[in-house]
């Protein structure tokens, strides 16, 4: 459309702008905000609803009956709108927060195909911070500015700061820009599409989507332009935003920041012309110590020279302190000294002559320099007060909103490095001078007290030629830090070092006063000539846990938002936020330790993760989810570094030398680095356990006070034995034998071992010479009921596999023992697992495991086990993580066959079948099928489990298993067509398979022994009840999840007709 209205039409800037508005209302038209009525007399109607008891009052004051009833009255309505207004507001609240779900599950919905930037947009979006502030000018007696006076202070201020000084001085140099339209819309696609523009332009999207008739249109407007001898005032002018300066108040012109906002055919000429002054900016700023706004430059190469000189202090002190009692070596004085400069509104202040002597110095295009001249000349400031528009024609500052402001004021820091050049030696300088943007860091040492006074005199330098610049800098707000070693370094100390209102200051020969400082914050991490890694990383974590508060409502929205990007969120802020800088600055044991604390802490915040509910320890928590080590990504960081530098071409080759000796020496150092170890680490075997939840604690309070909150009248300890100070004390003094804890009387040692407060009673519960004569009728009973297990010979035989626990109560269940009347076996060494949702398969498959595995190939079976007996856990606690790693647990029934297919290649100690079938060919044998344990046995169900096994080793391709491996896993063909064959089947305790031998189809049979099975009552393997039977040296026991396994029959229909898996060992010859 606008191509079409542009088409053979002469080039002009209104006709331009008004086609694309007409354009843009066609497609957006403005809709009138029908709701500003209704809210202007809501609040209305508020106001007057406050003020009415005092109105009432007033009239009410000549008869007191009618005074008093108005006061009732008024005091209920005042309490009915009070009322509503909490309703609304809790509504409000409650919108809110449905609100951040529904845009934080569209953002994480975007974020699957844009990556995380989407997500952390939203959430920018409702960051908890301080409320918006908004700009109320005051006097100064703390009055509020009328909107009159406001706005005059504003632009007495404006003027004052824009309107004063020299302007630009143009030459008449001749030129031409030629700017094609592939560079007008290289320049458009490189503004962002959000970017803010002035109120009466078109938005950058508008600009972007041009045609060529529009692009060309512009192409040759700016030619033109570039040859006027004024440029328009939409190029020139900049609309002005004062915005307030955090953590200033915002009621002085002084506490606000100026932002400016350029219209996008300013943005593309002056994008341009940046482009055609890089090679000439490149060129001069290789030597110069300006490591912003200088391609190839940032923020890591400045904080590693700036710390290399404090390294060199370092070194020079312990090199000092090396000389102590041999006094100090006919040394007088030595030291260092860094200055950091603070200036106030660095771009705004800086002359412009001074700027155009800058480019004359750098060989700048004349043509080029005129051309950033007009850009200046007279540009105008627009801004707004209290709707009311007013305009400053600007003299002095670089162009807010420009984008060739950070090249201009680069230009400006190279006069100011030729300037002090002129004054002491170029290398020199660049040693000791470190600039980013407008913040200046001067570092020197000093080996004598002229020395010293040198290094004042330069300080004194550097602000006078910063001041004739144009800046405004402030001695008051800038730091000093000194170090002083020697014979006269206390007088010499006191001589400097000047006290006025409690704070010290360095008087400078010029007679300037300098705070003197123990350090100083530069570019966000900490600059000291003590202990700097320490108090930078401090600084950095402090950091860190600002910015993960203030987006901590989406790091733990577990509702809208996935676990991968909520950690994607955790890495971009909190811990971006924590990991600055810290690469080049160095770690030292203490601070990587408290590192890894605090990266382990803030994930475990934002995963809900914690370890009094996991029960894992942090090496464990770090390794189940992947993450990697803090010095691995603080090495990988400097790695890259460290190669980026040494990339050949690059525009650092001459500054190289003075940081990048230290950032190799600093990967060497943190390559060997180890983390401090941590004090008071409780040890594991002393934790106390919840026996309601299974959490663990550090102690008995920390258990106590869990309990009172989450398991009310629930006991804390399980009974422990009666206290026996000869088997229980140790060595005849008030400690106990089972954890080593020591008391100050055998009182609190009673207390410790009778109220099981002790966290290894599980010991002295087992030591069965610790038994005491019973003296309660309920230990009389389960005595008695003891007796009469162990007369019986069938329950002796299974000695010593088959242990007797009498309990008052089962731990793992809660079902109460005393009332029965038959003794309750508990098999020693057998997993109980609690079934809370839908875990009866992956149960049954565990557990038949870990009966048969050896505790040595399957540690972590074991560790479950010990678990076990002290909480009741399920398949998805944490110490089977490692085993069940690869498996979801939804909540819904599985095929426990697929389950066990699952968790078998996390076992790699447990040495099980896997078969195939082989083809006999002329040279060898053609495998045509092949698959892993559990073997499913494909072949007619029959009554007989051997028969079946043959008939499927029979069939044609050979069926038999590669190896003859120490277990074998069947599963038996009951859910094969329509429904389940419950047909019973008779189950041999001794098994032939067949093994293929070597590398042809000949097979050889070995025997098994069937050591476990699972059942399956239901229809379908993905519904029911699964049950697990283990086999002891004699008899089969049935086990249901956490109820204890009892002896069963295996003739038992329920068993015959339901088994579904096998577990064989192989027997050895």
């Amino acid at each position: 459309m606008v191509d079409d209205a542009l088409e053979g039409t002469e080039p002009s800037w209104a006709l331009l702008r008004q086609t694309m508005e007409q354009a843009l209302q066609s497609e957006f038209p403005k809709k009138r905000n029908e709701h500003r009525r209704y809210t202007e007399s809501l609040w209305t109607y508020r106001r007057t609803l406050r003020s009415l008891p005092e109105v009432l009052l007033a009239l009410a004051d000549l008869h007191r009956q009618l005074k008093q009833r108005l006061v009732w009255r008024t005091w209920a309505a005042v309490a009915r709108q009070s009322a509503t207004a909490r309703h609304a507001q809790r509504r409000k609240f409650e919108q809110r927060q449905q609100l951040i779900d529904e845009q934080l599950a569209q953002a994480e919905a975007k974020s699957s195909r844009d990556g995380s930037h989407s997500l952390y947009k939203v959430i920018r979006s409702f960051k908890t911070g301080k409320p918006y502030e908004r700009v109320q000018l005051r006097d100064e007696q703390g009055r509020f500015l009328t909107m009159k006076e406001e706005r005059q202070v504003l632009e007495d201020y404006s003027r004052d700061l824009f309107g004063t000084g020299l302007d630009f001085q143009l030459k008449g140099a001749s030129g031409s820009l030629g700017i094609t339209p592939t560079e007008v819309m290289d320049q458009l696609r490189s503004i962002k599409v959000g970017k803010a523009v002035p109120r009466d332009c078109p938005p950058i999207v508008a600009w972007r989507s041009l045609g060529p008739e529009a692009i060309q249109h512009i192409s040759q407007l700016l030619n033109r332009e570039t040859q006027a001898d004024s440029m328009d005032p939409k190029i020139t002018s900049s609309s002005i935003s004062w915005l307030p300066k955090p953590p200033k108040k915002p009621d002085k012109p002084a506490s606000l920041r100026p932002i400016g906002v350029i219209a996008p055919e300013g943005k593309v000429l002056a994008g341009h012309l940046r482009k055609r002054l890089k090679p000439t900016l490149q060129a001069v700023m290789s030597e110069v110590t300006q490591f912003g706004f200088v391609p190839g430059r940032g923020t890591e190469e400045v904080i590693c020279k700036a710390l290399t000189h404090v390294d060199e202090a370092r070194e020079r002190a312990r090199h000092m302190q090396r000389q102590a009692g041999r006094g100090h070596g006919g040394v007088t004085l030595k030291g260092s000294l860094t200055f950091s400069v603070d200036m106030s509104k660095a771009f705004d202040m800086v002359d412009r002559r001074r700027l155009r002597e800058s480019l004359e110095l750098a060989d700048a295009d004349p043509f080029l320099i005129d051309l950033v001249g007009k850009l200046h000349i007279q540009a105008l400031y627009d801004m707004t007060a209290n709707d009311q528009a007013f305009s400053i024609a600007t003299r002095r500052g670089i162009k807010q909103g420009c984008k060739l402001a950070p090249s201009l004021f680069a230009f400006a820091t190279f006069l100011l490095f030729r300037r002090l050049g002129a004054k002491c030696d170029i290398a020199a300088l660049q040693k000791v001078l470190t600039m980013y943007a407008d913040d200046t860091l001067l570092q020197m040492h000093f080996d004598d007290k002229a020395q010293l006074q040198e290094a004042l005199q330069l300080c004194d330098l550097l602000l006078d030629q910063l001041t004739e610049l144009g800046f405004k800098v402030n001695p008051e707000k800038s730091a000093l830090l000194l170090q002083i070693h020697g014979g006269s370094a206390q007088t010499t100390r006191q001589g400097l070092i000047t006290a006025k209102q409690g704070e010290k200051f360095v008087q400078l020969p010029s007679g300037r006063l300098i705070a003197l400082k123990s350090q100083v914050t530069y570019l966000g991490i900490i600059i000291s000539y003590q202990d700097y890694e320490m108090k930078s990383l401090r600084h950095r974590l402090q950091a860190s846990k600002a910015a993960l508060k203030e987006v901590a409502h989406a790091v733990r929205n577990s509702r809208a938002v996935t676990e991968k990007r909520r950690l994607s969120i955790w890495r971009i802020t909190a811990w971006a936020s924590a990991m600055y800088g810290l690469h080049v600055v160095g770690l030292t044991p203490q601070g990587l330790s408290q590192l890894e604390s605090h990266m382990i802490f803030q994930l475990r915040f934002v995963l809900r993760s914690y370890s009094q509910e996991t029960h894992e320890t942090n090496q464990q928590f770090v390794q189940r989810n992947g993450f990697k080590a803090a010095k691995l990504l603080v090495l990988k960081r400097l790695q890259q570094f460290i190669k980026r530098q040494r990339k050949p071409g690059g525009n650092n080759l001459t500054l190289l030398p003075f940081y990048l000796p230290r950032a190799e020496m600093l990967y060497d150092a943190l390559s060997s680095l180890t983390a401090s170890p941590k004090q008071h680490i409780t040890n594991q075997q002393q934790q106390h356990v919840c026996t309601e939840c299974g959490s663990l604690f550090s102690g008995t309070g920390a258990l106590r006070r869990h309990s009172q909150k989450h398991h009310a009248g629930a006991c804390l300890f399980p009974k422990g034995p009666r206290f026996n100070p000869k088997k229980h004390a140790k060595a005849g003094a008030p400690e106990c034998i089972a954890c080593g804890h020591q008391f100050r009387s055998y009182f609190f040692l009673r207390r410790h071992i009778e109220a099981s407060t002790c966290p290894r009673v599980s010991l002295l519960l087992q030591n069965q010479d610790d038994a005491e004569a019973p003296v309660t009728e309920l230990e009389q009973l389960h005595e008695r009921i003891k007796v009469e297990a162990l007369r019986d010979p069938g329950q002796t035989a299974m000695n010593p596999e088959l242990q007797l626990w009498l309990m008052e109560s089962c731990a793992l269940c809660g079902q109460a023992l005393a009332g029965l009347q038959v003794p309750v076996f508990v098999l020693e060494g057998f997993l109980l697992l609690a079934n809370r949702h839908n875990h009866c398969y992956a149960n049954s498959a565990l557990q038949i495991l870990h009966w048969v595995m050896p505790a040595m190939s399957a540690p972590v079976l074991q560790e479950a086990y010990r678990a076990s007996q002290l909480a009741r856990i399920t398949p998805e606690h944490h110490v089977l993580s490692a085993i069940t790693r690869g498996w979801t647990f939804d909540g819904s029934q599985h095929d426990s066959a697929e389950f066990l297919s699952a968790i078998l290649l996390n076992l790699p100690g447990m040495q099980v079948c896997s078969w195939e079938t082989r083809s006999p060919m002329e040279a060898g044998y053609v495998v045509d099928e092949e698959g892993l344990s559990p073997i499913f046995l494909a072949a007619p169900f029959a009554a007989d489990l051997q028969a079946m096994i043959n008939q499927w080793s029979n069939q044609k391709p050979v069926h038999a298993m590669i190896t003859a491996e120490r277990f074998a896993i069947l599963a038996l063909p009951r859910y094969v067509g329509a429904g389940k064959n419950s047909s019973p089947i008779r189950l041999q305790e001794t098994l032939s398979l067949p093994v293929f031998e070597a590398e042809g189809s000949a097979l050889s049979w070995h025997s098994f022994s069937l050591r476990a099975r699972v059942i399956h009552i239901g229809e379908e393997t993905t519904s029911g009840h699964y049950r697990s039977l283990i086999r002891t040296a004699t008899q089969w026991f049935l086990a249901d999840d956490s109820r204890p396994p009892t002896v069963c029959n295996l003739n038992d229909p329920m068993i015959t007709g339901n088994v579904y898996l096998l577990l064989l060992e192989l027997q050895q010859d």
